[in-house]
């Protein structure tokens, strides 16, 4: 019983399609990670959320003068793109001095946490944010025993978990942000492609040829996959991209159809590596993987064997006339029946789009379990 599942063409045709959807994920994630450069939106919201934690009606926003700090500006990629990462400690130091400097304008002091509470003390506005601050000095003194050693790193730690705690905060809002924008690049993606999940699985699993085409594709990657999950210093989606760049895939190869995503990690690799905003050269990659996509061995695309160009189009049997119209000299179905066909066409690009929103890590490891269950079978003669 397991081995007729295992050697059946049905499994084939899921490990094909997951193996579509894990490569068009990867290319959703290169086009969100150029747009997210592009904005530098991880970079804009961090800087907007330091702000907004001293926006107290005050005026002075220590958010603001904490990124015109020597070590904060010294991060600046360029002089209107915010750095993306702020470290708990660098954040902590930075603040601490920015507080010291304006506490100088009051007092005429040597000491570092008299000078952070003349600064806190003059801060005009009684608000909720000069009490935290207040606390954090009072709560410094107290741990410390009042020992002067101790006093700055309590206060310190106090900081940076106050940091901590906010950035966490900033990060689940970058998360719900992302995840919309991938499903409307995936939408996009799916759109452009004319990826149609069910016509895609019935072409598939009635081609025999074309899954002994993507079956060792599948295979291949999935090994590749396994090892690259072995390096646990790298992100799941760094390891799916390494996957792909293991597989040594070569463009025009018909048992590497997809080689051509090696252009898509060379160019996340680096954006990965030094977080860089992203030139006219990778916009045109993407154009270009995106293009030769379509002109690939299974059925995607825009052409006349695919719908919805297909549709009107269909052979249909002319012994039924009844149940088809003359239309531009051409054979074609029933309003009705079409109708029906759009209807599942759009369900298949919803399937699409929705699939490949759930990220290439998702579509790998399941690649590679699918793939494992597969090879547990009896080896066929």
């Amino acid at each position: 019983m397991l081995s007729s599942i295992t050697d059946s063409p049905l499994l084939e045709t899921i490990i094909c399609l997951i193996l579509v959807y894990a490569l068009l994920s990867l290319l959703v994630s290169t086009l969100t990670e150029i747009y997210n450069n592009w904005k530098n939106e991880r970079g804009q919201m961090l800087f907007d959320g330091i702000v907004r934690m001293f926006a107290d009606g005050s005026d002075v926003n220590f958010g603001e003068l904490l990124y015109k700090h020597p070590m904060v500006a010294a991060i600046f990629k360029t002089a209107t793109r915010p750095p993306m990462y702020i470290s708990n400690f660098m954040f902590s130091q930075a603040l601490i001095d920015t507080i010291v400097n304006y506490g100088r304008k009051f007092i005429k002091d040597e000491d570092t946490f008299k000078l952070f509470q003349a600064g806190v003390n003059n801060m005009k506005a009684n608000s909720d944010l000069k009490l935290m601050l207040i606390n954090m000095i009072e709560k410094s003194v107290a741990y410390s025993g009042g020992y002067p050693g101790k006093v700055l790193t309590m206060l310190d730690q106090q900081i940076q978990q106050w940091y901590k705690d906010q950035t966490d905060r900033m990060t689940g809002w970058f998360k719900d942000l992302m995840r919309r924008r991938v499903l409307i690049i995936s939408i996009a993606v799916t759109l452009v492609l004319n990826v149609n999940s069910i016509h895609l699985f019935k072409t598939i699993y009635t081609s025999p040829t074309l899954r002994s085409q993507l079956t060792p594709v599948a295979t291949q990657l999935a090994d590749n996959y396994a090892r690259a999950k072995q390096d646990t210093t790298i992100t799941a989606l760094q390891q799916s991209y390494r996957a792909v760049a293991m597989s040594h895939l070569q463009k025009g190869n018909a048992d590497s159809a997809f080689g051509v995503l090696n252009k898509a990690v060379t160019a996340l690799d680096s954006l990965q590596r030094h977080h860089d905003s992203v030139g006219v050269n990778d916009l045109q990659q993407i154009s270009d993987q995106l293009g030769e996509l379509a002109a690939l061995h299974i059925p995607i695309g825009w052409h006349k064997g695919v719908p919805p160009l297909s549709i009107d189009t269909a052979t249909i049997d002319t012994a039924t006339k009844d149940s088809v119209h003359v239309k531009g000299g051409k054979w074609t179905k029933k309003g009705s029946n079409r109708a029906v066909e759009l209807f599942w066409y759009a369900i298949g690009l919803a399937i699409t789009a929705f699939s490949i929103s759930a990220g290439a890590p998702f579509w790998f490891d399941m690649l590679l379990k699918l793939v494992n269950v597969r090879r547990s079978g009896k080896k066929p003669e």
